[in-house]
C-alpha cells in the first residue's frame, strides 16, 4: 500500500476514535425502578427511583441525573439520598458543561409500556452527587423527593466510572416500574402543570345543587 495512501487511511481512524461517542448506557450494569406514587409505582415518595447493580461486583455511583421540566426549587420537598449523595438542581447551563442535556416526551406513558418516540430537550435537571456503593448482583439504592406536578416521560443518567463509566435511560424501551420491575426506559419526573386536586364531598355535593 502506497504510504501517502496508509497515511491517510490511519489519519481517518484516529479521527473516527477522537469523535466518538462516550460509551454511555451500557446495558445490564445498572438500570432503574421509577416507583413514585405519583404514577402509582409503589413507593414512598411522590418521586421516587431505585437503582439497581446487575453487575457480580460492587459498583461506586458518582452521580445521578434525570430530567424535569420544572425548575422551581420550593416545589421539591422531602428529598431522599442515600449516605454519601447530596442533591442539587437546575438549568443544564448552571448545572455546567459536565452534564448531558436531558431529553422528554412531553407525555406520560404508564410503567412497562414504550413511549412515543418523540423527544424534546428539558430546561434543566434534578441532580444527585457524591459517592455511593451499590452492593454487587442486584444491590440497589433509592433516590426521591416530594413535588405536586404532574409527570412527564424523561431521561436519566448515572455515573459508575468503576464499572463500564456510565448507564442511561432509553425511550425505545417500556418506561421503568413500578416497583420491583426494572428497565433502562425512560422514568417520570414533574411536568409544568400540578396534579388536579380531587374534590370535597362537600364540594361535590353542593355542585349537585347549583
Amino acid at each position: 500500500m502506497p504510504k501517502v495512501l496508509l497515511f491517510t487511511l490511519v489519519s481517518f481512524l484516529c479521527a473516527l476514535v477522537a469523535f466518538a461517542p462516550p460509551a454511555w448506557g451500557q446495558a445490564g450494569v445498572v438500570d432503574i425502578s421509577c416507583q413514585g406514587t405519583e404514577s402509582t409505582g409503589g413507593g414512598t415518595s411522590t418521586y421516587e427511583y431505585s437503582l439497581r447493580n446487575n453487575a457480580a461486583v460492587a459498583v461506586t455511583l458518582t452521580l445521578f441525573y434525570i430530567g424535569t421540566l420544572d425548575l422551581n426549587a420550593p416545589n421539591y420537598t422531602a428529598w431522599v439520598e442515600p449516605a454519601g449523595m447530596n442533591h442539587t438542581m437546575g438549568t443544564w447551563a448552571a448545572l455546567g458543561p459536565g452534564f448531558s442535556v436531558m431529553f422528554t416526551t412531553m407525555v406520560k406513558t404508564p410503567h412497562t409500556v414504550v413511549p412515543p418516540q418523540q423527544s424534546l430537550a428539558t430546561p434543566g435537571g434534578v441532580v444527585w452527587y457524591g459517592s455511593v456503593v451499590i452492593p454487587a448482583n442486584g444491590g440497589t439504592v433509592t433516590f426521591g423527593y416530594n413535588h405536586p406536578n404532574a409527570s412527564v416521560d424523561v431521561e436519566w443518567f448515572a455515573e459508575h466510572p468503576d464499572a463500564v463509566n456510565s448507564s442511561q435511560g432509553f425511550s425505545p424501551l417500556p418506561i421503568a416500574g413500578p416497583i420491583t420491575v426494572y428497565t433502562q426506559g425512560y422514568v417520570h419526573a414533574p411536568g409544568t402543570e400540578p396534579n388536579p386536586v380531587e374534590p370535597t364531598t362537600w364540594g361535590r355535593i353542593k355542585a349537585l345543587y347549583q
